[in-house]
């Protein structure tokens, strides 16, 4: 199977987690969001279309951003290696997601429904894929919700 990614060199994710970030930086002051990062120092650079995978890392911030919609608004972003793989961990303080719509979330079909028109999980995911790492999600409802993105450090 091919990757569908324009260009793959190796790629530091903090400098793509920030760039993603800072999109948003009118979000967080608008909606007064702390965000605390917690970034292992000396990470492995990946094999990644630094591109793609920052339009990846972005909508998993939107999609928290648009969560939080009470206090306290906090948007933590953590880093580390584990097994081989850089796993990124983004969490929100936001509504949380019930269990049975929780299965569904990257169902392009499903998420239209929660979150308007819009692909953006659907199309996080994908990339992830393409770059041969997973996704997962899990949820407090009324709490928060913890997205886990695990990318291989090695070329296949």
């Amino acid at each position: 199977q091919t990757m569908s990614l324009s260009y793959i060199e190796p790629t530091n994710i903090h400098d793509v987690i920030m760039k993603a970030l800072k999109m948003f930086d009118q979000d967080l002051e608008e909606k007064s969001i702390d965000v605390e990062t917690d970034l292992a120092d000396n990470l492995p650079l990946i094999p990644a279309d630094k591109e793609q995978l920052m339009k990846a890392m972005a909508n998993i911030i939107k999609n928290a951003i648009e969560a939080m919609t009470h206090e306290p608004r906090v948007l933590r972003i953590e880093s580390r290696v584990s097994e081989g793989r850089i796993e990124v961990k983004i969490s929100d303080s936001g509504k949380g997601i019930s269990r049975d719509k929780l299965k569904n979330i990257f169902d392009p079909l499903f998420t239209s429904k929660i979150y308007g028109p819009g692909l953006g999980l659907t199309f996080a995911m994908k990339i992830i894929q393409d770059h041969r790492g997973t996704i997962s999600v899990e949820s407090e409802p009324g709490k928060c919700t913890v997205f886990t993105i695990r990318l291989p450090v090695k070329k296949p």
